[in-house]
């Protein structure tokens, strides 16, 4: 074997060892996408944009909050137990979170129960919880127990949160039983990462939050 054709026959093995390493990570996807500790939402892409009133009974929309990461739950203040846990949760979250971070995510909560939960008692909701950020409402809210909201009908709908009443003889003694899901939506408002119910882990959603901040 000649000195040129020994050279060429080791650059032509290079070339082959090259083109195999990047067929390699091709194959294996090369590096591997987060993964986030919530769920995937079953209906994932641009969050529904909604405007309500909130504890101060001034209108808040969500379009206000892009470029931040948004924390969106429902609930209800006369919910005796799982709310008061995703309330907690949350809001050690947002104590937890480093100062910057902190002003970089907003926190939302819906309510499910316009028929009790006007502005005034949002307010004295979140006062007494310390939760300091937007509790969500109608303006017309407090109305008796067969009156339809359809603007939170649909922001419901739109994110998943079925709910029942029950006892709904009595205006002021009836129940609610709802779907729970706490939303993670990035800077441009998509849906990225859902927790379901009450009992998620506070330290494990922080990450998912810081995440999709480091993004």
């Amino acid at each position: 074997m000649t000195l040129a054709r020994g050279t060429r026959r080791a650059a032509r093995l290079l070339t082959l060892s090259v083109a195999l390493c990047l067929l390699l990570a091709g194959c294996l996807g090369g590096e591997s996408p987060h993964v986030f500790n919530g769920e995937e939402p079953n209906v994932g892409g641009t969050a529904f944009r909604f405007t309500l009133i909130d504890q101060d009974n001034e209108s808040w929309s969500l379009s206000d909050s892009e470029g931040k990461v948004i924390v969106l739950t429902f609930m209800f203040t006369r919910c005796p137990d799982v709310c008061l846990a995703v309330t907690s949760s949350m809001l050690w979250v947002q104590n937890n979170l480093d100062e910057a971070d902190r002003d970089q995510v907003q926190f939302v909560s819906v309510t499910v129960d316009p028929w009790s939960d006007t502005s005034e008692v949002m307010r004295e909701y979140n006062t007494s919880r310390g939760a300091e950020w937007p509790h969500l409402t109608v303006a017309d809210a407090g109305g008796d127990v067969g009156q339809r909201y359809a603007t939170l009908e649909s922001i419901w709908g739109q994110y998943g949160v079925a709910l029942e009443m029950y006892g709904i003889e009595d205006d002021t003694d009836y129940l609610i039983e709802h779907a729970l899901p706490t939303y993670i939506l990035d800077r441009t408002l998509e849906k990225r990462v859902v927790w379901q119910s009450s009992g998620w882990d506070p330290e494990l959603f922080k990450q998912d939050v810081e995440y999709l901040l480091q993004e």
